[in-house]
């Protein structure tokens, strides 16, 4: 989970301090092929329900947050029952949007396949 805002934060802070300041936007991290369409990997979910937290405390602009991975390249991809491929930010988005996100203020980032790639 990365926070993007104007000023760099001296130090990292916990999920109650993000929870109270302003963000412009939130950029969750994929991390492996979801296990199903609207459900993530653990530790994704986890970086899920903390954006989705943050951008419910948000008290007044939401924050827009995009959810980034297409997969990763050397894991095979999970496909639905017509054979297209689930990528990991569209599966994150999912999960955000059941968690009470409003889709409008979720993106999705579907053309790398590692972290390098998404800098």
């Amino acid at each position: 989970l990365a926070l993007v805002f104007a000023q760099a934060a001296a130090a990292p802070i916990t999920l109650n301090e993000a929870k109270a300041q302003p963000w412009d936007a939130i950029l969750v991290l994929g991390g492996g092929a979801p296990p199903a369409p609207r459900k993530q990997l653990p530790f994704v979910a986890a970086r899920c329900e903390a954006a989705a937290e943050i951008w419910a405390a948000a008290a007044s602009t939401k924050p827009k947050i995009l959810t980034l991975s297409a997969g990763t390249a050397h894991v095979p991809q999970l496909l639905d029952a017509r054979g297209a491929v689930i990528f990991e930010a569209t599966a994150s988005a999912a999960v955000l949007v059941d968690l009470g996100v409003a889709v409008e203020d979720v993106f999705v980032e579907t053309t790398s396949y590692d972290t390098i790639s998404n800098a």
